[in-house]
């Protein structure tokens, strides 16, 4: 396989994770997270065999997101966009700070759209290219705060909403759009899905058959043997 391929988040380690899979399967990489210096650490782990652009982004400035989408359109257009940012916050809705609440829901939605839309106005996204959103099973499915905030839930399910209805808009164009909703992911002393195992299936989601688009895929890790 060959292609250009973005991730956005992609210090975090889905994110990272997600990026070493597209570069073993000969995606040319771009990166983008807060800060230039984890992208460029980035870099020398992953050792990609092919080109690597890190491009730094912030998703709670629009300034940001235009100035990147800028940067991207002199690496051309790109045939996956991987977005695995999160904000997250385990505050009430009445106990959190204001500007915490809007970084929020500009990390988890509004960053997202924007991207979206500087990509599509500068002509970055083709007919052919995928495009994959991840949130989390809370918000695709129960709604349960208990593991984190109302404002996180919210912000990540109306990311799975646009998923769905941006999805079929850009289905018009040739433009293939999921969401990705996973449980709990693996952690130190928490068991979880692998994030290996994610990041591949992720991968598999962008290879699928050109003729199938799937809309929302809710991902869980298998018992132990």
């Amino acid at each position: 396989m060959s292609g250009s391929a973005l991730v956005i988040g992609a210090s975090g380690s889905l994110g990272t994770e997600t990026a070493r899979v597209l570069t073993e399967a000969g995606y040319d990489l771009v990166v983008s997270a807060r800060e230039l210096p984890e992208l460029e650490d980035l870099r020398q782990r992953l050792d990609p065999a092919g080109a690597f652009h890190a491009v730094p982004l912030d998703l709670a400035s629009t300034d940001s997101i235009e100035e990147w989408a800028n940067r991207l359109a002199e690496v051309g257009p790109l045939d996956v966009v991987v977005n695995t940012a999160a904000g997250f916050s385990r505050a009430a809705l009445g106990e959190a700070d204001p500007g915490a609440l809007e970084s929020l829901v500009h990390t988890n939605f509004t960053g997202p759209m924007l991207v979206l839309n500087a990509l599509l106005r500068r002509d970055l996204l083709r007919a052919g290219s995928n495009v994959v959103n991840v949130t989390s099973l809370g918000s695709a499915r129960s709604f349960d705060a208990s593991r984190s905030s109302a404002a996180h839930i919210a912000s990540k399910a109306a990311l799975g909403v646009l998923g769905i209805s941006g999805g079929d808009e850009l289905a018009r164009l040739g433009i293939r759009a999921s969401t990705v909703a996973p449980a709990t992911l693996e952690k130190s002393g928490r068991s979880g899905i692998d994030i290996r195992a994610l990041a591949s299936t992720i991968l598999a989601l962008v290879q699928l058959d050109s003729r199938v688009r799937v809309e929302t895929l809710v991902v869980h890790a298998m018992p132990p043997a």
